[in-house]
């Protein structure tokens, strides 16, 4: 594979990778800490709020993709199974894209948009970025979804990883308020006697409000990564995927080899979502 000029000598393709490296740490507290994030997410004030939404529902097949494409490998059927794994269906943000513009120019010190963009390395890298772009986007919605959790265990004191099975929660929540406020004894009497006996809130408004909470935790993504950046920041998890990401170019340039970048977070928070819309499918249904 083509090496980047002018490190076609091994020993100064060697430093500029180590240098890499050295840069990783500077460049993950100056953009991913917590006022480095903000600045960050300002691209997303536009677009993202919908192409945010969309990645959600493309999410699943982008994982369906690549479980099918490790499966073909195994069954031995190594090209087809290696076309599918290397397929993204995620629209490219504008938060995505800034922060891959800021990588290649500050980690890897490279023009910002390739000068030759079918060149093999060039393939490789920006596959690499959209890749690590995506592991960025689904731990937004693990963040969306822990913090769905956390309200749903201090409000309802109920088990609600993701907006489908808050859902539910807050339309039994609306329903129990309407029910109290209009009972005919006083509120104090109503609150008594539908703490005893709840109120149903009824399948269009528990769908209705679900569907709102969807809406809402979509577009939250767009904008959850200025809580999630600076504690993966803390927790070195940044830092690692792009340590992971030069030991992958390292390996294409100086052993010609093949090495992807991939990331597991999308199967994480593809567990969450059934997690989640089991649990709202039951409570909905009043299980």
């Amino acid at each position: 594979m083509t090496r980047p000029a002018p490190f076609q000598d091994e020993d100064a393709l060697r430093a500029w990778l180590d240098a890499c490296r050295a840069r990783i740490q500077p460049f993950a507290r100056r953009h991913l800490s917590l006022a480095g994030s903000a600045r960050l997410h300002r691209a997303a004030l536009g677009w993202d709020v919908v192409r945010a939404p969309v990645n959600l529902l493309l999410s699943p097949l982008l994982v369906i993709c690549r479980l099918a494409g490790h499966a073909l490998r195994a069954l031995g059927l190594r090209r087809a199974g290696g076309w599918l794994v290397t397929r993204n269906f995620l629209l490219r943000t504008d938060v995505a894209r800034r922060l891959e513009i800021d990588i290649r120019r500050e980690v890897l010190q490279l023009r910002a948009a390739p000068l030759r963009p079918t060149d093999p390395l060039e393939t490789w890298l920006a596959t690499a970025l959209r890749e690590y772009s995506g592991s960025r986007a689904a731990v937004a919605e693990m963040t969306v979804a822990l913090v769905a959790l956390s309200v749903g265990g201090a409000v309802f004191h109920a088990l609600t990883p993701g907006m489908v099975s808050l859902g539910p929660n807050l339309a039994d929540a609306m329903a129990l308020e309407e029910a109290i406020q209009g009972f005919p004894l006083g509120n104090t009497a109503g609150a008594v006697w539908y703490t005893t006996f709840p109120p149903e809130a009824g399948l269009p408004r528990t769908a209705l409000v679900t569907l709102g909470m969807v809406a809402f935790g979509a577009m939250a993504t767009a904008f959850a990564g200025i809580l999630a950046d600076p504690l993966q920041t803390r927790l070195g998890l940044h830092q690692r995927r792009l340590h992971r990401l030069i030991d992958g170019l390292e390996d294409t340039l100086l052993r010609d080899g093949r090495s992807a970048f991939r990331s597991n977070e999308h199967y994480m928070a593809r567990l969450l979502d059934m997690i989640d819309a089991s649990l709202g499918v039951a409570r909905g249904l009043g299980g």
